[in-house]
């Protein structure tokens, strides 16, 4: 019959398809990148990928300073890898970081602000 294909061209034909589709669509993301930062303006500075302006803050309270402050990073941290994956959230990497801590009472509260930076 007209018009009708057998078995194996309809495969070959679903194959290429396949194919054209997965090679034309854009690769978006990292391994652990959620594509939100995409978003943004990103720059380059020296080995890291850095979001031009946008800060994300954290901000933790302690008894001590020390815990007040690694309390400050671990919620940088986290918020930042749910908003953009863990590619982006490591404080070793970010820019143009900024800490503010106080004593109230009987605890630490620290505030800060960095912009995500990626490693590549």
């Amino acid at each position: 019959m007209i018009g009708i294909l057998s078995m194996s061209k309809r495969l070959i034909l679903a194959a290429l398809g396949a194919a054209l589709l997965v090679f034309s669509v854009p690769f978006v993301g990292h391994a652990d990148d959620t594509g939100l930062a995409s978003i943004h303006t990103w720059r380059k500075i020296g080995k890291k990928t850095c979001f031009v302006d946008h800060y994300h803050d954290g901000n933790g309270t302690a008894a001590t300073r020390d815990k007040a402050e690694a309390s400050a990073i671990r919620n940088w941290v986290e918020f930042t890898a749910l908003e953009y994956g863990s590619d982006w959230s490591s404080f070793g990497n970010a820019a143009s970081k900024t800490m503010t801590c106080r004593q109230s009472m009987s605890e630490w509260i620290c505030d800060l602000a960095a912009i995500p930076c990626r490693g590549r």
